[in-house]
């Protein structure tokens, strides 16, 4: 990556319009070819930049990459299947516990109708809900 680089860097020179339409590329890779092993904010993928490392704690993955996400759909089934009622994004890997709250609060805001019951996995045990 670091010889692809600097060969468009060389081939770019002079020419304000490219040097600008590389600019934001180029700035992702010089940020990954001088991150460490021991680095926190990683870059991961040039494509998205918002990408984490997520550990799994599994021999299989170790690890996945991408940004944590919560989903809610309707417990009922109706005419046209379970729909979903919300979805959040949750960037910085927080903790699942930490997240029931912000997502009860979403569907009500949303749909109006307060949360009568959620079902969740173990994750979310002991935080009073």
């Amino acid at each position: 990556m670091g010889r692809l680089d600097r060969d468009i860097g060389r081939k770019i020179a002079g020419h304000n319009t490219l040097e600008a339409a590389f600019a934001v590329p180029r700035e992702r890779i010089a940020r990954i070819l001088t991150q460490k092993a021991g680095d926190t904010d990683k870059l991961y993928a040039l494509h998205a930049p918002e990408v984490e490392c997520i550990a799994k704690g599994k021999a299989r993955t170790r690890y996945e990459f991408g940004v944590k996400t919560s989903i809610a759909v309707t417990n009922a089934r109706s005419a046209g299947g379970r729909f979903i009622v919300g979805m959040q994004a949750l960037p910085g890997s927080p903790y699942d516990g930490h997240t029931l709250t912000g997502q009860i609060t979403q569907i009500e805001r949303l749909t109006g109708v307060a949360v009568e019951r959620a079902y969740v996995d173990r994750g979310y045990r002991g935080h009073k809900h």
